[in-house]
């Protein structure tokens, strides 16, 4: 399941620009650089939609996943001392959280 998730994530992402890891049991990070909060959620929506049309043959059963997205970003207005790789993990993660809370399958964002 894992690594077909992977695959379609990779297919969404821009090659040598972007990418994916693993972050834990089954959350990963998703880095794209030089886009802002409101594209990375345009992506993580598209995502969520591709992810819950997937189809995975586990053992001859075709099974469906999905997923949950918590994106952040900052702007020319977000002041540096809260910038860090730290502090945008951590927001990200809250709205990942909270997009489970509120349903799972669901896209919550928004700035640092």
């Amino acid at each position: 399941m894992l690594k077909e998730f992977v695959r379609c994530v990779r297919k969404s992402i821009r090659d040598n620009v972007d990418w994916v890891a693993r972050y834990g049991g089954e959350e990963f990070l998703i880095v794209v650089p030089e886009t802002d909060t409101r594209g990375a959620s345009h992506l993580a929506e598209r995502l969520r939609g591709a992810i819950s049309q997937m189809v995975i043959k586990v053992q001859e059963k075709g099974m469906h996943i999905t997923a949950s997205f918590g994106v952040t970003g900052f702007g020319p207005a977000t002041p540096d001392d809260k910038i860090s790789p730290e502090a945008m993990i951590s927001q990200a993660d809250k709205f990942l959280y909270q997009a489970k809370q509120e349903g799972r399958n669901r896209v919550k964002a928004g700035q640092l």
